[in-house]
């Protein structure tokens, strides 16, 4: 059910129910993963850079809880520090590419058919292209680096959150509040924050906090064959290339990375599905 069905028909209980255990245990994740980001130069940490080759490819220890890479560098420490671009390339593209999104397909619904017609027609195009081949392409044309991993994510962004924006603002627009609203003399962009946003933001907020975890894969892929922040700087995209080698002699190495990008994505897409839950029900508070 639309946000819309959900407003016109008035189904629902208003109580709204708390976030499942899961949704909270993934939002303590993902807290949890931006603390020790942020907080990465303060703490106790060696250097993510240099290394002791005497120290290399040594296991979990007490002075290297996860052992050491082919350079004797700290996987921990690595981990820690690649938080940070890592997380960085997961939520900007989302926030940068669903703002735009969002705001296409508020235009899309709220203005003329015509005008909203050559909007999405527009947006269609890059559905014509594999996401992951469409920011390969605009990695590649602009080198590696973090903010060539944003603007690439965010670009296949946009399409998909505006398609959502859009069908949400047609689904309420001949509904009886926006009548009354039109109706009152009140301009497209007062009727657009003031009634559409507020029936629109559930619905993309869910979808958002879900693709925050793919941005994360699809950073952690440009990472992985090269587009990403150049060595010797740690993200997981990067890590899970270098360690790759070790597969066989020390799997340990290239199952860790790997592990903590899965683990974040899926953290991600269990609060998207809480979010979801909990939206659901206050859907028919309006």
């Amino acid at each position: 059910m639309t946000v819309a069905e959900s407003l016109e028909s008035g189904i629902g209980s208003r109580t709204r129910p708390k976030l499942s255990r899961a949704a909270q245990g993934a939002a303590l994740v993902i807290v949890g993963v931006g603390a020790v980001a942020l907080l990465a130069p303060v703490l106790p940490l060696d250097d993510p850079i240099r290394g002791e080759l005497s120290e290399r490819l040594s296991g979990p220890g007490y002075r290297h809880p996860l052992g050491t890479d082919g350079q004797g560098r700290d996987v921990l420490s690595r981990l820690v520090w690649g938080a940070r671009p890592s997380m960085l390339a997961a939520l900007l593209p989302v926030l940068i590419g669903g703002s735009i999104g969002a705001s296409l397909g508020l235009i899309a619904g709220l203005i003329g058919r015509t005008t909203g017609a050559v909007i999405m027609r527009f947006l269609d195009i890059f559905y014509a292209f594999p996401a992951v081949l469409l920011a390969i392409a605009i990695s590649t044309t602009r080198g590696a680096g973090l903010t060539t991993m944003v603007i690439s994510i965010a670009v296949i962004v946009v399409a998909p959150v505006a398609r959502i924006a859009e069908t949400e603002v047609r689904a309420i627009r001949n509904l009886d509040f926006m009548e009354a609203a039109r109706a009152s003399g009140a301009p497209t962009w007062m009727i657009a924050v003031r009634q559409v946003v507020p029936c629109v933001a559930p619905a993309l907020i869910v979808y958002c906090t879900a693709l925050v975890g793919l941005s994360l894969v699809y950073a952690a892929g440009l990472g992985f064959i090269g587009l990403g922040l150049a060595p010797p700087d740690p993200e997981w995209g990067t890590m899970v290339n270098e360690l790759r080698s070790f597969t066989f002699s020390h799997p340990w190495l290239a199952v860790i990375p790997a592990v903590v990008i899965l683990s974040v994505s899926v953290a991600f897409n269990v609060l998207g599905d809480g979010l979801r839950d909990r939206l659901a029900v206050g859907r028919s508070d309006g």
